[in-house]
């Protein structure tokens, strides 16, 4: 869970299936009209697939950066590839979602961050 590219649509389903699993628990019928507010309150429980993704991808990249072991995974997550980009459309990246949840501008200013465990 920790290396996943998280797109929109990943995400929508992540939180699609916490609410199937919640209404399954709750023995709520499908043909019931019970919104996702409803059975949040009827659960007394928050959405939270979505948040642990998050802080448990921020941890293993601070894992990663901090780890004696894992050079090649650092050299990955700091570098770049020479050469020229293929075309076609750009993909989704691990380090993208990462700078997304952090609010970070650019990835190596949040590694540095990282490295000195101001986050």
């Amino acid at each position: 869970m920790e290396t996943w590219t998280i797109k929109s649509a990943s995400t929508k389903r992540l939180e699609a299936t916490e609410m199937w699993f919640l209404r399954r628990l709750l023995k709520i019928p499908w043909i019931e009209k019970v919104s996702d507010t409803e059975v949040l309150e009827r659960a007394n429980v928050k959405q939270e697939s979505r948040s642990i993704i998050e802080k448990r991808t921020t941890a293993y990249l601070s894992h990663i950066i901090r780890g004696e072991n894992y050079e090649i995974l650092r050299l990955i997550s700091e570098g770049r590839i020479e050469g020229k980009r293929p075309r076609g459309r750009r993909k989704y990246s691990w380090s993208k979602n990462i700078k997304i949840w952090n609010n970070a501008n650019n990835i190596n200013d949040l590694i540095k961050k990282k490295r000195e465990r101001r986050i």
